[in-house]
């Protein structure tokens, strides 16, 4: 009995991670796509050249 309880906790646990993750995914992609974030447009700085470096952008 104790054996089939390990079990279906098992399963549950991995069917609420899977959703969990699922809604992280959606959520981060979200939070990059409602602002309009572009990476290539993203300028490079370092602390030695305030500049951007090398062109000025990814």
């Amino acid at each position: 009995m104790f054996t089939r309880f390990k079990q279906e906790l098992r399963d549950t646990l991995d069917r609420i991670m899977d959703i969990i993750v699922g809604m992280l995914r959606i959520l981060v992609f979200r939070l990059f796509k409602a602002p309009g974030v572009d990476s290539t447009k993203i300028e490079v700085y370092s602390k030695k050249d305030r500049g951007p470096a090398r062109g000025g952008t990814i």
